[in-house]
């Protein structure tokens, strides 16, 4: 094998023909002594950052077969060993995990049936994440999709040629969902790749443009801007080699698994050569950019700690406690708007059930609550809103639009009417506005029926006899929460269209697909 006399070329071992990257952490050759035993705020000096994502560009088509077209270099360089994946591969079914965060494009094509034809409908790959260099044994083809079990095998074949590390950041742009019970699915790979996760130190992150279609909640939990020592890596980079070897994918997909693999191969020792020659220059100008911009962040972080004088020394201290596993408390983490509508409702209850426990009174079991009151009349009050709003902005409705409008108004109308059978008990002042009110009330448009609930009423009708104690201070109470409830919403809102405009750029191809997403954001 090359200049060594000891050995033949096959004996070549799996991943060896690879161009490796000079800069990342290595044991035994650019560590120091002792690395091992670096405290929390110092890891980051001996962490390798690995980028995890998948490229469906590459597909191959059914043509050929590994006999008639062998792969000269099969496991040698980038790609894992065909045959052991393969068997690997036969084991797995349809993927069963269902993403609990937003519309996630990897996630969709899981099982995609888009495969008729095609022996690997892309590759999935981990990389280097701060110099874009491809791993050894770090790529594989999919068959059907971005299924998790093809992705932990990649993970695990380059896992191997890092086994001497301990800390370890990973990145992918479906991390939130790929994490999960991940300990379990690694213990499922063939006995040569597996490995216990808990042996090391792991941090999970997503890409920094990814993220922002993510939900709140992983962006708070995942975001490289939270990570102690990620400094200014976007772990993006990954995709910028898929910009360049997903131009190839219109060639491989006519070749042969063995031609293409070799081909493919050949690509990525360049890619990994010209990253090694130009890797000097590179740093050069990363290290220069950081000491200006250190600088810079440096005199603001000042001016803000001192015009923060009371508030930011508990601030550092909170951070610095989440950082270094002292505090389960995410100081990053964004506050809830307040009590919600059904928290409210909720304390009202309780608040209700101990004035029970202690009267004397012997009520209907079937007797509405003065919360049930409360509620009925909020939910009312939404269903007007909405079907107004409904008919404002139909106004050339279908005759089956025009049913289903009349429906609703029964449905209002029937609500109406238990309301205020409900107001003679709790709320008499509401009816005897009604009964005074000057506007004639149009029995056959419901939505703009008045309710007079409390906060309509003058201070003279909130008040008794004409109303029972605490009735106003109820509605206002849950008024605070359908307020806080809205402001949650608006926010999710905003995320989720976020996530849409997000997922319309990277998925949506065409005139059709466009306008249809276009549509959907717009809405």
């Amino acid at each position: 094998m090359g200049n060594d006399p000891d050995r033949r070329a096959s004996e070549t071992r799996e991943g060896e023909l690879a161009v490796d990257c000079l800069a990342c952490p290595k044991a035994g050759v650019n560590l120091p002594e002792g690395w091992e035993k670096a405290p929390v705020e110092m890891r980051f000096l001996y962490t390798i950052f690995l980028a995890i994502d998948a490229c469906f560009r590459l597909k191959r088509k059914k043509i050929s077969s590994w006999l008639a077209d062998p792969s000269l270099q099969d496991g040698w360089a980038y790609f894992v060993r065909s045959f052991t994946y393969e068997d690997f591969v036969k084991t797995l079914g349809e993927q069963k995990e269902m993403s609990t965060c937003t519309g996630l494009a990897a996630l969709d094509h899981a099982n995609t049936k888009y495969s008729q034809g095609y022996a690997a409908t892309g590759c999935g790959m981990i990389t280097c994440g701060r110099h874009e260099i491809v791993c050894k044994n770090g790529v594989a083809d999919l068959q059907v999709g971005e299924k998790y079990g093809n992705m932990d095998y990649v993970v695990a074949s380059a896992w191997k040629h890092f086994a001497l590390l301990n800390f370890f950041l990973l990145s992918y742009d479906i991390m939130c969902q790929w994490s999960k019970n991940l300990k379990e699915r690694l213990l499922k790979l063939p006995p040569a790749l597996r490995f216990h996760l808990a042996q090391f130190f792991v941090k999970f992150v997503i890409p920094k443009l990814h993220i922002l279609g993510h939900l709140r909640f992983c962006q708070e939990i995942f975001s490289l801007l939270l990570i102690l020592g990620a400094a200014q890596s976007d772990m993006e980079g990954i995709e910028r080699i898929w910009s360049s070897s997903g131009q190839m994918g219109a060639s491989t997909r006519e070749m042969g698994p063995g031609s293409r693999q070799d081909t493919l191969d050949d690509f990525w020792h360049y890619w990994n050569w010209n990253k090694v020659v130009g890797m000097g220059d590179t740093l050069r100008t990363r290290l220069l950019k950081a000491t200006k911009e250190l600088a810079r962040q440096s005199e603001a972080l000042r001016d803000f700690t001192q015009a923060q004088q009371d508030d930011a020394p508990a601030w550092k201290q909170a951070v610095d406690d989440f950082e270094l596993g002292t505090s389960t408390v995410n100081p990053h983490e964004v506050p809830e708007s307040g009590s919600t509508l059904r928290t409210i409702e909720l304390e009202l209850t309780r608040e209700e059930q101990e004035r029970e426990q202690v009267s004397t009174l012997v009520r209907d079991a079937a007797e509405d609550t003065m919360t049930e009151y409360l509620i009925l009349g909020l939910e009312i009050e939404g269903q007007q809103h909405q079907l107004a709003a409904d008919l404002s902005a139909n106004k050339s409705p279908t005759s089956k639009e025009l049913t289903d409008f009349v429906t609703r108004r029964t449905r209002i109308s029937r609500q109406i009417k238990k309301l205020r059978v409900l107001q003679r008990k709790y709320s008499p002042g509401a009816l005897q506005r009604l009964s005074t009110t000057a506007e004639p009330i149009d029995q056959a448009e419901a939505e703009r029926t008045p309710l007079f609930l409390p906060s309509a009423l003058s201070p003279a009708e909130s008040l008794p006899p004409l109303s029972v104690p605490g009735l106003a201070l109820a509605e206002a109470r849950l008024r605070d929460g359908q307020c806080n409830e809205s402001l949650g919403n608006i926010r999710h809102g905003l995320i989720v269209k976020k996530r849409l405009q997000t997922y319309k750029t990277l998925n949506s191809r065409r005139q059709h697909q466009n306008t249809r997403s276009r549509g959907l954001v717009d809405g």
